[in-house]
């Protein structure tokens, strides 16, 4: 994203697929901010001083998704949560980087306890939505965690940091939104090898459970390319409107026509001056 002409990249594929709010993982830009694109999109970004790059995540928006929102926070480097109001119900959503396997399981539960921190400080009206790069497989067995997949995951579990992925958010009532339909395994695959031989499904979007109905379909987009070896994961959500409550005592309506009669006109007009 620190590339010249990358943010431009960017911006037009949330014009060209119609997107609302695009959740950008490995963003490498430094600091904390929020900036208006060029087409007026809105940019927010999370990041350190390092120079690393490595766990930067950030959320573009459309102006429409801009008038819905009511606040948002940079935690870290690898952590950003956006509020928004929504008849049905306010929505929450965490932008999250995880570490790959690489450092040490301190450090990959020190990961998890910042983002369940920001997952418990959430009302419980709210709807609760974890988009990112998890660096987590979750395979097609769904066996002892049917509550939180359909088992139309890719690939198999083959590492403890994606058992840990399993393990954390089996606890906290969440559904993989990416399981939630049948796809091939094309769009599935959320990540390519830089030899090309190797595609995995590492990057998911979870739901708690009470709104996974919401969410209707979940599949990669290999056609929305930048130069980058992760594919954009499209979600698509469907909320329900609240029907209007009929119980409610409706206002009395006035008949204006009396006026048109002296005696109610006249009477009118001095209760109006009284």
């Amino acid at each position: 994203m620190n590339q010249i002409g990358k943010l431009q990249q960017v911006e037009s594929k949330i014009m060209k697929y119609n997107l609302d709010i695009l959740a950008i993982s490995e963003t490498r830009c430094n600091g904390i901010g929020m900036e208006t694109l060029a087409k007026g999109n809105i940019y927010m970004f999370s990041g350190g001083s390092d120079g690393v790059g490595r766990e930067r995540v950030g959320m573009m928006m459309t102006q429409r998704a801009e008038n819905l929102l009511i606040e948002w926070r940079a935690v870290n480097s690898k952590l950003l949560i956006a509020k928004f109001k929504s008849r049905q119900c306010n929505i929450s959503i965490i932008v999250f980087y995880a570490p790959t396997n690489d450092p040490p399981e301190e450090k990959i539960d020190k990961y998890d306890e910042e983002l369940q921190s920001v997952i418990d400080e959430i009302p419980e009206r709210y709807m609760k939505i974890v988009i990112g790069d998890f660096n987590a497989k979750v395979g097609k067995n769904n066996q002892w965690v049917e509550n939180m997949m359909v088992g139309e995951g890719l690939g198999e579990v083959s590492n403890e940091n994606e058992a840990h992925f399993i393990s954390l958010y089996s606890t906290n009532n969440v559904f993989i939104g990416d399981t939630v339909s049948e796809h091939k395994n094309i769009h599935k695959y959320t990540w390519t090898s830089p030899c090309s031989n190797y595609k995995n499904q590492i990057d998911h979007s979870i739901i708690n459970e009470e709104s996974r109905r919401t969410m209707k379909i979940a599949r990669s987009c290999r056609a929305a390319d930048i130069g980058c070896d992760h594919q954009l994961l499209i979600a698509t959500l469907k909320l329900k409107l609240k029907a209007p409550n009929r119980n409610v005592d409706r206002i009395p309506r006035f008949d204006t026509t009396k006026l048109l009669e002296e005696k109610h006109r006249e009477k009118f007009e001095i209760g109006c001056r009284i």
